[in-house]
C-alpha cells in the first residue's frame, strides 16, 4: 500500500444466538464460515453489529465490529454511525462500506472520506477462521488536522455453553500489540493484533464500551492480564495533511494467528551535515516495507513532520527552502538549502508502510555548515594569500571536497577554479 498505514478496529462482544440455517442479506461467507452484519446502519450499536460462525453447523461466535472516532471539533468519542449512512456492498467473502465526505463540522474542515473493508477467510481445519478489517480514510480538511480512532475487542468464545463471567483470560503484549484470549469452557483461542496503536487498555468490556461512547477520553496503557468478562481496546492518533490518506487495519482469528506483518526498520537514517548547496542524503532499510514517505519537521522544534510533496519545499514563515529527490523511496537527497531565518538544523524522518500498518523512523538531523572559508583566497586559513593557498585549494578540488565549491553552485568543477583565482589574484576578499 503506498499510503500511510495504521492499525485500527475489530471489536467483538456477547454471544448473539442465530439460527443454524443460511443467513439472509448482509452476509459474507468463506468455506463453512459465515459473518452477518446486523446493525442498522452498520456500526451503529455498542451491543451487537455482527454474528459469526466458524462452522455452518457449529456453535455461533458473538462478534462485534464497531469503529469509534474523534476530531478537533467533534471532541467527544463517537460511534462510526455518527458519520453519513454508508453505501453497503457484499460480494463473496468481502463486505465494503463507503462513506463520502463524512463527519461533523464545516464542510472542507473536519470532514473525511472512509471506506471500510471486511474480509472473512475460513481455514481447512475445523473452527479456524479469520476476519480482517481495513479502513482507508482521507482528510477533507483544508489544514493539517488531528484524528483519533478507537476499537474495542470484546468476545465470548463459543464452545459448549459460554460463560461471560468466567470464560476469558486476556493478555496483551505491547511490543507486538497482540492480544491472546482463552476460554475455560472450550479449547478455543482468539488472537487479535493491532499494529502500532498509540494507546491501549485491557479491562471489563462494559467499562471500555462506556469509555469509548462518552467524552473525549484516552486509553490508559494498561495491559492486564485480565480474567473475567474482559476486553481490549486500542487507540490511534493521526495527524493528516489536506487530502492525505491513511490505511487502518486489524485482524481477529479463532485458533489461528493474526493476519499481517508490520514493517520493520533495520537501519535508521543517520545524521548528516553539508554545505548549503549540498547534496546530503538520508537512507533507510527494513523488511515488509511497501511504501516510503519522507517528512520534514516544520516548524522547527514542533515535533510535527510534514510530508515532502513537490520540490522545492518552502516554509513561508522562515524563508527556508530546499530541493529534494526520492521523497517516496528509501533514499532522500537534499540540496540547495536556503535557511532564511530558520536555524541550521533540519530534521527528517521516513514514514514506512506495509499492507496493514505504518511506522515512523527515528528523526535524523541535517546540519547546514558554511563550508567555504570566510575568504576563499586565504584557502589554508594562515592569514596570508600566497602559493600555499593555491596548493591547498587544488588538493581539496581534486578530492571533490565540499570546501572547494567556492562558487556554491553544488558542484566541484572549473567554475570553482575561476572563482578561486578571481579572489586570489585580487589579493584577498
Amino acid at each position: 500500500m503506498k499510503r500511510r498505514e495504521l492499525a485500527c478496529a475489530a471489536a467483538l462482544t456477547g454471544v448473539l444466538g442465530v439460527a443454524s440455517s443460511a443467513w439472509a442479506g448482509g452476509t459474507i461467507t468463506s468455506g463453512n464460515a459465515s459473518l452477518q452484519f446486523v446493525g442498522t446502519p452498520v456500526f451503529s450499536s455498542t451491543l451487537g453489529d455482527a454474528n459469526f460462525k466458524t462452522e455452518s453447523t457449529g456453535a455461533d461466535q458473538g462478534y462485534k465490529l464497531t469503529w469509534y472516532y474523534r476530531t478537533a471539533t467533534a471532541t467527544s468519542n463517537r460511534l462510526m454511525s455518527a458519520l453519513d449512512t454508508p453505501t453497503e456492498s457484499y460480494a463473496g467473502n468481502v463486505a465494503t462500506f463507503t462513506y463520502l465526505n463524512a463527519g461533523p463540522g464545516v464542510a472542507g474542515q473536519e470532514r473525511f472520506d472512509a471506506t471500510i473493508t471486511t474480509t472473512l477467510t475460513d481455514a481447512a481445519a475445523s473452527n479456524q477462521s479469520r476476519v480482517t478489517t481495513q479502513a482507508r480514510v482521507k482528510s477533507r480538511a483544508t489544514t493539517a488536522r488531528r484524528y483519533d480512532f478507537f476499537v474495542i475487542v470484546d468476545l465470548d468464545l463459543a464452545g459448549g455453553t459460554p460463560n461471560s463471567a468466567t470464560d476469558d483470560t486476556l493478555t496483551l503484549t505491547p511490543s507486538t500489540f497482540a492480544m491472546r484470549q482463552t476460554e475455560a469452557s472450550s479449547t478455543n483461542i482468539a488472537n487479535v493484533q493491532a499494529v502500532a496503536p498509540t494507546r491501549w487498555q485491557v479491562g471489563a468490556g462494559s467499562t471500555l464500551r462506556t469509555l469509548l461512547s462518552g467524552p473525549a477520553a484516552d486509553l490508559n496503557q494498561s495491559v492486564g492480564p485480565f480474567t473475567g468478562d474482559g476486553a481490549v481496546a486500542f487507540q490511534w492518533t493521526l495527524q493528516l495533511q489536506p487530502g492525505e490518506e491513511a490505511t487502518l487495519a486489524a485482524a481477529f482469528a479463532i485458533n489461528q494467528t493474526a493476519f499481517c506483518q508490520s514493517p520493520t526498520i533495520t537501519s535508521q537514517p543517520a545524521n548528516a551535515s553539508s554545505c548549503p548547496a549540498g547534496p546530503a542524503s538520508f537512507s533507510l532499510a527494513g523488511t515488509d516495507i511497501a511504501s516510503h514517505q519522507w517528512r520534514v519537521e516544520s516548524p522547527a522544534g514542533s515535533g510535527t513532520f510534514v510530508a515532502l510533496g513537490s520540490s522545492p519545499f518552502i516554509e513561508a514563515a522562515t524563508g527556508l527552502s530546499f530541493d529534494f529527490a526520492g521523497a517516496t523511496t528509501s533514499l532522500l537527497t537534499i540540496s540547495n538549502v536556503q535557511l532564511g531565518t530558520h536555524g541550521p538544523a533540519l530534521r527528517f524522518l521516513d514514514r514506512v508502510g506495509s499492507d496493514c500498518a505504518t511506522i515512523d523512523s527515528t528523526p535524523a538531523t541535517l546540519t547546514i555548515d558554511e563550508c567555504s572559508p570566510p575568504c576563499p583566497a586565504d584557502f589554508n586559513q594562515d592569514g596570508g594569500v600566497d602559493g600555499a593557498d593555491i596548493a591547498a585549494f587544488f588538493t581539496a578540488w581534486e578530492s571533490a571536497e565540499s570546501a572547494a565549491d567556492v562558487n556554491q553552485d553544488g558542484g566541484i568543477d572549473g567554475g570553482d577554479v575561476a572563482a578561486f583565482f578571481a579572489v586570489w589574484e585580487a589579493g584577498g576578499c
